[in-house]
């Protein structure tokens, strides 16, 4: 399979958005500016006892929220606001990135079928959720008043939306680049036996 296709959905574009969406992953994941940095310095706090960041909690319930960040403490707080910033990028970075690498999967495996190209809307879909919870996430932990109603549980909608469609693009991805890496040394073998 040749994946240097024109278009969006091409073999460049997914090695591209792939690259952007690990060094993200990287910098929110990490110690720098990442959760790591995050649960450091709210360890550093008196108030934390079991710090949980809220972007790593599947489900929690609507008035909880508030308390979480509470929890956090004032330099637990700041370096949240730090590596929430980086997650506004991480999740148009795997937005981008899914949208582009499903589309190209699907080109390749159903190419009479043009309009499977957009299953990458799985994974943006995902990212728009996960940005709709940073924007709460945000005014809460800057000390915005009067979020802990019906912000609160708008963030505890979108969570659980954005694990869901992040878990099933993620799939698609892993099985979809599988079959791809299979049908691919396929090829090559049988290349290989017909010289």
């Amino acid at each position: 399979m040749d994946i240097s296709k024109t278009g969006l959905f091409n073999g460049q574009a997914v090695i591209v958005s792939f690259i952007v969406f690990l060094a993200c992953y990287i910098l929110v994941g990490g110690g720098l500016i990442g959760a790591a940095a995050v649960s450091k310095a709210a360890a550093e706090s008196a108030d934390s006892v079991g710090v949980t960041i809220p972007d790593m909690v599947f489900s929690y319930a609507p008035e909880k929220l508030v308390g979480m960040f509470e929890v956090l403490g004032p330099t637990g707080r700041e370096a949240y606001l730090a590596m929430n910033a980086v997650d506004f990028v991480f999740a148009v970075a795997y937005g981008i990135f899914f949208f582009i690498t499903l589309g190209w999967l699907a080109q390749r495996f159903f190419p009479s079928r043009p309009g499977l190209r957009w299953t990458g809307l799985i994974g943006v879909a995902g990212a728009i959720a996960d940005e709709t919870e940073n924007i709460v996430y945000r005014l809460i932990a800057g000390g915005s008043a009067g979020l802990d109603g019906s912000l609160s549980g708008i963030a505890a909608i979108a969570s659980p939306i954005k694990y869901m469609l992040i878990s099933v693009s993620m799939f698609m991805v892993l099985a979809g680049g599988l079959v791809f890496i299979v049908i691919t040394l396929r090829e090559r073998n049988n290349r290989a036996f017909t010289r």
